[in-house]
């Protein structure tokens, strides 16, 4: 600027050019937080930070006479492309730092943030607050912040996901830029709270009275899609409205948009992405990875049918023209087992790459509905009510700690319960509301065993505990010197439903006397469904009530009910002969103990493989001409492992493998025959 500046002045031209229709945001500034960057309200403003870097925002909220005699409530939604930026925010003209702030969501998954109406350090009484917002980058990071009020309208970006909230009894308003000439509106809704339904419209504020043909989704507290044609006669903006259920509870939601099938939905680090994908279609999506980053984890777990995820850079390997089967390997990463499938990338792997788009793909096998999670340095976000897994495993060399970081946010005062199944292992599990990386010297709470079970880490948080904090995020630790295989699960004490993944067991302790309520989602093909609880400690004689027409089963409300036995282990087998039987419903199980129990519950479809908890024995069924898979998660680094199977009616056939996820004739390492009433022992 020096040669060409006159009077000291400087002037700095840019030209901004697209070979098609795009919509951007710009902004110029110079300095430090005294040429802070001024949000606009809705609006999601980007930024690009080295590690250590700083940048500035600033934010104005005002009494509007109209409406309320105080200013409203402040919304900020911080989201990272990739990296680890954190904020921190103060309203007293002051510039915040690291160490000198009034709020901040400094963590690997807290970046929502709610500064209400009655907190008195966003400047009293005072008629007009600005915030002044400062986001440090732990790490090179891509992110946007968005800011708004309650009853603004938030924008939304083609593909880029956002995280909101609506108030109870309350909504959300979002909108659309269309560009181009878009044949549809693609709309994903992923819950991680509550039961919210979902309205588009052409004209602001869509209702249930008031939307486009077909323009509505409503569902509960799990995911999915809204695909809504647009005509010739098409809108220049588009409005998503996101309504908190009947229920009175807020729901915390990420919202992804699209109108261009060549833009497959961002996948934001750490944030859950529900959706469904039809038999032998291939639905894809993108991920960023930063110049630092290490490893990668994905992992698409099916609430009812099967797939199979593939990952690799972006260009190459199954998002290359042409799916199904050849797509599955030519991928750099894939993974094709019954149930949850997961994919750990890693740095030394000759595929990786640093500040690279990569793909990932989900094909239907046949079709399934399913939450897709990818983690790069982020915490995992969890939803209400659904389990998520994590394998912390050691590859070669000496064994270090290791860990895997859970975040859940309560957005109301009351209690939940956090519930760690350990399928391997013997991890610790610490929490804090505090601490994004709660650790043996740095947590609140540590959930203990249940007596005599070690498979389960439990703990139950109340409003009365002198730590409890509402609308606040918790962060869940689980530390393992070793290998260590887990599902974590947090549930609003008001939602008490827990989603069962297809051939995924869950444990769960109770005082006995009361119901303990489940959802499982069965899909169009999968055949028939059972359930089975296995008591491990405390007191044997469970029942299982189920229902297939939504209403909550009971003793006395029930299509389907154990027959009541001792021995510690109660089913339920649903045929699609049944009466009540209905395929691509969501079924609802209530257990039931008389005193206290610790139990492991688990749903399997006709053609699913159930995951067996390593140490505990469980009790199994196959029909005449059947077969039953099932599989088990071995620690690498381990001792010998045995698999031990007492036929107790008719004598088995058993088939074993470690490279394909159905043994059969030819496709099995070994095979014996299981003679009745005669323990069969592996090694």
């Amino acid at each position: 600027c020096d040669s060409s500046a006159v009077a000291g002045a400087c002037t700095l031209h840019l030209s901004v050019s697209s070979p098609s229709d795009c919509a951007f945001s710009l902004a110029a500034t110079q300095g430090g937080a005294a040429r802070a960057i001024s949000l606009v309200p809705g609006r999601p403003q980007y930024g690009s930070l080295r590690a250590g870097e700083w940048a500035y925002y600033s934010f104005v909220t005002s009494v509007d006479p109209l409406v309320s005699s105080v200013r409203p409530a402040l919304t900020l939604s911080l989201a990272p492309i990739f990296g680890d930026p954190n904020m921190y925010i103060r309203a007293d003209e002051q510039v915040p730092t690291a160490s000198s702030y009034t709020w901040a969501s400094a963590a690997a998954g807290g970046d929502h943030l709610l500064i209400g109406t009655d907190d008195a350090r966003a400047c009293g009484s005072e008629a007009e607050c600005r915030f002044t917002i400062g986001v440090r980058a732990a790490s090179e990071s891509n992110f946007s912040l968005t800011a708004y009020t309650h009853g603004e309208t938030i924008t939304v970006q083609e593909g880029m996901p956002l995280t909101a909230v609506a108030p109870a009894r309350g909504c959300v308003e979002l909108s659309m830029r269309a560009s181009g000439s878009p044949s549809e509106l693609v709309v994903a809704l992923t819950a991680l709270s509550g039961e919210p339904s979902l309205y588009v419209n052409s004209a602001p504020h869509p209702s249930a009275s008031a939307h486009l043909p077909g323009g509505v989704m409503r569902f509960h507290a799990n995911g999915g899609e809204l695909r809504l044609p647009l005509g010739p006669a098409r809108a220049d903006l588009y409005y998503m409205n996101v309504c908190a259920g009947a229920s009175g509870l807020p729901s915390r939601i990420v919202l992804s948009a699209r109108m261009h099938a060549d833009s497959p939905p961002l996948l934001a680090d750490g944030k859950p992405f529900a959706t469904s994908i039809a038999d032998r279609r291939l639905a894809e999506f993108i991920v960023i990875v930063g110049p630092h980053a290490t490893r990668m984890q994905v992992t698409a777990s099916p609430r009812s049918g099967d797939l199979a995820l593939l990952l690799s850079p972006r260009g190459t390997g199954h998002d290359a023209p042409g799916a199904g089967g050849s797509a599955l390997s030519a991928a750099a990463w894939r993974s094709s087992v019954p149930g949850v499938n997961s994919l750990l990338a890693r740095a030394s792997d000759p595929a990786w790459c640093n500040s690279c788009e990569y793909a990932v793909g989900v094909l239907g096998q046949p079709a399934a509905n399913f939450t897709l999670l990818v983690t790069l340095e982020r915490a995992y976000t969890l939803r209400d009510g659904e389990p998520q897994t994590a394998q912390l495993l050691h590859y070669g060399g000496p064994s270090v700690e290791r860990a895997a970081y859970f975040s859940y946010s309560v957005d109301e005062p009351v209690g939940f319960a956090l519930i760690v199944t350990v399928y391997m292992g013997s991890p610790e599990v610490f929490v804090s509301s505090t601490d994004p990386r709660p650790s043996a010297v740095s947590f609140q709470w540590q959930p203990s065993s249940a007596s005599g079970a070690g498979g389960i880490r439990q703990l139950v948080l109340a409003p009365s505990d002198a730590n409890f904090c509402s609308s606040c995020t918790y962060y869940v630790g689980v530390v393992a010197d070793g290998n260590a295989s887990v599902a974590v699960t947090a549930s609003s004490t008001r939602t008490r439903t827990l989603s069962l993944v297809n051939g995924l067991p869950l444990k769960q302790a109770t005082v006995g006397g009361e119901y303990l309520y489940y959802s499982v989602e069965l899909d169009s093909e999968a055949g028939g469904l059972t359930v089975s609880v296995q008591s491990e400690v405390g007191d044997r004689n469970l029942d299982i009530y189920v229902t297939s027409d939504g209403s909550q089963p009971s003793s006395d409300v029930h299509a389907w009910v154990s027959t009541a036995r001792l021995d510690g282990e109660d089913q339920v087998a649903i045929r699609p002969s049944d009466a009540g039987y209905c395929a691509g419903c969501t079924y609802h199980v209530a257990v039931r103990s008389g005193g206290a129990s610790t139990f492991t519950i688990i749903a399997t479809t006709s053609s699913g493989t159930a995951l067996l908890p390593l140490g505990l024995p469980s009790q199994h069924s196959v029909a005449a001409g059947a077969t039953g898979y099932f599989k088990a998660v071995l620690d690498p680094l381990g001792e010998v492992a045995t698999l031990t199977i007492v036929p107790t009616r008719a004598p088995l056939h058993v088939m074993l493998s470690c490279a394909t996820s159905q043994p059969s004739d030819g496709h099995a390492a070994a095979s014996l025959d299981a003679p009745t009433g005669t323990p069969t022992v592996f090694v």
